[in-house]
């Protein structure tokens, strides 16, 4: 299995993260779906978890990551560059950088905007897109 980013479809930062993801993941390992889907909502059902205002990774063990774990996760599948970044970040206590994210999260909206309806992936990158 491949991991699997679960996001919100709607929120223009995640939009920005999930572009940065695809443009840095040169191996095309990461497959995407946002939390508006139909799959991601019995999935999420099934799993008895919810999105709130966090990013899910689904590892390739399966592992379920959530706020900056999942982003930690997802750097490590990058190049070099953000694989060091990582491990400057992974030294700040979890509760540290899940304040930082959360803080983020609860304004994401307001800072950065909202689409009416999740944005349609382009042709190059359908195929990493789960509906």
């Amino acid at each position: 299995m491949t991991p699997l980013l679960i996001y919100d479809g709607e929120c223009k930062f995640c939009d920005y993260w999930v572009s940065f993801v695809i443009r840095n993941d040169r191996k095309k390992l990461f497959y995407f779906v946002h939390k508006q889907s139909a799959r991601a909502t019995e999935w999420l059902s099934a799993e008895s978890l919810a999105l709130h205002d966090s990013v899910i990774v689904v590892t390739d063990q399966h592992e379920i990551l959530y706020k900056t774990d999942a982003v930690l996760y997802i750097m490590s599948k990058l190049s070099v560059a953000w694989q060091v970044l990582r491990g400057f970040l992974s030294i700040f206590p979890r509760g540290m950088r899940n304040y930082v994210y959360d803080t983020i999260a609860r304004n994401r909206y307001q800072r950065f905007g909202k689409y009416d309806q999740c944005k349609i992936p382009t042709l190059s990158d359908r195929e990493r897109f789960l509906d």
